[in-house]
């Protein structure tokens, strides 16, 4: 399986790694993008086809829906559009360049970065915002102890443990497969 290309959000003039959105939603069907005329080109690392850059500005949610074109082998960008969004996503922020091109395919990934938060909507408006941080702090202490990282701990134990904690602090659910492969 091949790492697929990340999704951005632009907040606080930081731009975040999109992790996951809420189940059963996707934020980029809240808008009808207008791609000018191009060869379409499709990629293993963007099954989807597209990236979207997401730019939180006065509170507001927005997009831009890029594509390759085939014949030029350039981005081809889409305006800039309000997200009538409703629901929540999961962002995140390495600030160790070492960490810039993280994994962003499944929802635990957010704990390997050094800032994550949960973002709620409504009709596009920014209403809640939740620091992950404390989560991230658990899970380092957790990858610190011996009984964690003894060779007689089972790479299924870890992973498990991986889970529990990135998603026992969430306050909307999220789908066992990234928004990315939904």
């Amino acid at each position: 399986m091949t790492i697929q290309a990340s999704d951005r959000v632009i907040y606080k003039k930081k731009k975040y790694t999109l992790i996951d959105v809420e189940k059963g939603k996707q934020i980029i069907n809240c808008a009808e993008f207008k791609m000018p005329e191009h060869s379409f080109f499709m990629s293993s690392g963007c099954r989807r086809g597209y990236i979207a850059e997401y730019i939180i500005e006065d509170e507001k949610l927005y997009g831009i829906k890029y594509e390759t074109d085939w014949d030029e082998m350039k981005n081809i960008k889409s305006e800039k559009l309000f997200m009538n969004y409703t629901g929540s996503c999961i962002i995140a922020l390495a600030e160790n360049e070492e960490k810039k091109f993280y994994n962003s395919d499944f929802l635990e990934c957010y704990l390997d970065y050094d800032v994550a938060l949960e973002l709620h909507f409504t009709n596009g408006i920014l209403d809640e915002v939740i620091n992950l941080g404390d989560t991230i702090s658990e899970f380092r202490a957790l990858k610190e102890t011996e009984e964690y990282k003894s060779d007689d701990t089972q790479p299924f134990t870890r992973k498990s443990l991986r889970k529990e904690i990135a998603h026992k602090h969430l306050k909307y659910e999220y789908d066992y497969r990234s928004y990315k492969w939904r």
